[in-house]
């Protein structure tokens, strides 16, 4: 019994590891190496930053510190200033020294030829009101097409009118077409979601090009578990000018824009003309 209980706790004893090879006794010193390399350079970084840091909080917990930043503060701004005043001086000085030249060039001119002046301006002075006039007109016109938008509004006003042409029925309708599965008709809340979302968007330069777009924004009432915010206007839009694989196709915005066009161009053309008599009126003077 007594050798059974040796035997026992002999087998019990964990075994001991395998002797380091020399191929794993190099790879331990080669990663002592490395973190011994890693320690150093790590100290080597932080031990001057302490340094740094602690002159830093010290020259700052000093009085006269503070105040000779004041004064560094305050000689950089009054050396700014001077240099922009002298910079303007600069400019002043400039511009009166052309003013005085193109004087006294005149008046050399007026003296030597007394009559030049009256001959370039009956010569060149039609020229001058022609390119000054086209200048005010393209001007003028660039103006009226940001500002105007090339009257996308007279266009907006048409669309609205079309929208509210449209028959419509109660959502219920709506609601029992979609479970049918037929043809929806046109709901009440999707028509004043339309009227609610039409808009004209601010103008746009595009390469030289200034274009202004007429769109539907937001959702209606009519939500749904597909749309819990509701439907949106121009999904809406899109299905009535377009049509669908159920519903067909009832357009309101295209017939609206090709029954205002003339109008929408007769109005370009007058606001044109009246720009052109202005510029030009301004041209002659």
């Amino acid at each position: 019994m007594i050798e059974e209980k040796n035997q026992e706790q002999t087998g019990g004893l964990p075994a001991a590891p395998p002797p380091l090879t020399t191929k794993d006794k190099l790879r331990a010193a080669w990663a002592r190496l490395q973190c011994i390399s890693l320690l150093r350079n790590h100290r080597i970084r932080i031990r001057p930053r302490h340094h740094v840091n602690g002159l830093t909080a010290l020259i700052c917990a000093l009085p006269l510190a503070r105040q000779l930043g004041d004064w560094l503060y305050a000689l950089g701004f009054a050396g700014e200033y001077t240099l922009i005043r002298a910079g303007r001086s600069i400019r002043a000085a400039a511009l009166w020294l052309a003013a005085a030249f193109l004087r006294g060039w005149n008046n050399v001119m007026d003296i030597a030829f007394p009559g030049a002046r009256t001959v370039l301006r009956e010569l060149f002075g039609p020229v001058y009101v022609f390119c000054r006039g086209v200048r005010n007109i393209w001007l003028y016109g660039d103006g009226v097409r940001r500002e105007q938008g090339f009257w996308a509004g007279i266009v907006a006003d048409a669309i609205r009118q079309s929208i509210q042409a449209l028959p419509a029925e109660p959502d219920i309708a709506g609601a029992i077409s979609y479970a049918q599965k037929t043809a929806p008709p046109i709901t009440e809340s999707a028509k004043q979601g339309l009227l609610d979302g039409l808009g004209v968007s601010p103008m746009q330069e595009d390469k030289g090009y200034i274009n202004v777009k007429i769109g539907f924004d937001g959702y209606n009432d009519l939500k749904t578990k597909k749309y819990p915010k509701g439907q949106p206007n121009v999904m809406i839009a899109r299905t009535l000018e377009s049509g669908s694989s159920i519903a067909e196709k009832r357009p309101f915005v295209r017939p609206a824009g090709n029954r205002v066009r003339k109008q929408a161009e007769a109005k370009m053309a007058e606001v044109l003309d009246e720009g052109i008599k202005k510029s030009m009126e301004g041209a002659v003077e």
